[in-house]
């Protein structure tokens, strides 16, 4: 089964609201989201095109919501520039891992 990095993020970030987000170094910041941003974009854009391509539209309808959710919360945190920039490193990861059967 694979991970929800949507479900994983939105908790996250209720607990970043709550005070309650923790890393190794103590309390975290927005920042600490980037990468759960990355991975939850990426996989929500990945199962969008999935759920079109099979004629799943209602599912994928409802994760176009969730999608547009991530963006209004990744610029609520001004977040834009440094989830892009994880996008594009996970991206490249996932591609050079393809291509060399990782």
């Amino acid at each position: 089964m694979a991970i929800n990095h949507f479900a994983l993020l939105q908790s996250s970030i209720f607990s970043l609201r709550n005070g309650a987000l923790y890393h190794r170094n103590g309390k975290a910041s927005p920042s600490y989201l980037v990468n759960g941003f990355a991975k939850a974009i990426i996989q929500l854009t990945d199962e969008i095109q999935e759920a079109h391509e099979k004629g799943r539209l209602e599912y994928a309808s409802r994760l176009v919501e969730d999608l547009l959710l991530t963006d209004r919360q990744v610029r609520e945190f001004n977040l834009v520039v440094e989830v892009a920039k994880a996008m594009d490193t996970q991206r490249k990861q996932a591609a050079f891992a393809a291509n060399n059967h990782l």
